[in-house]
């Protein structure tokens, strides 16, 4: 197993952290977000090679747009979306 967690902020500078848990896979995932780097949407976060099962921990003011067992299709399918905050 193996985890990655992703501060990422906001143009109105809000911190939102995810962290990404491989549950199963033979092969170490390749990430390719460094410190610094500037997101966009679509952006390419990194894969898991050959599959495997990955679990995602997003922040509780996030709304989650997907359900169980939908097919996620990389850099198209939206997982969750940001709730403004005051």
């Amino acid at each position: 197993p193996y985890r990655c967690e992703l501060l990422i902020q906001d143009k109105s500078q809000l911190d939102y952290k995810i962290i990404i848990n491989g549950l199963s896979s033979i092969f170490r995932p390749r990430i390719y977000v460094r410190a610094g780097d500037k997101g966009r949407i679509g952006g390419l976060l990194g894969f898991i090679p050959f599959g495997g099962k990955v679990s995602l921990e997003i922040p509780t003011h996030c709304e989650v747009v997907m359900s169980n067992y939908d097919k996620i299709i990389s850099s198209q399918t939206v997982i969750g979306k940001v709730e403004e905050r005051v």
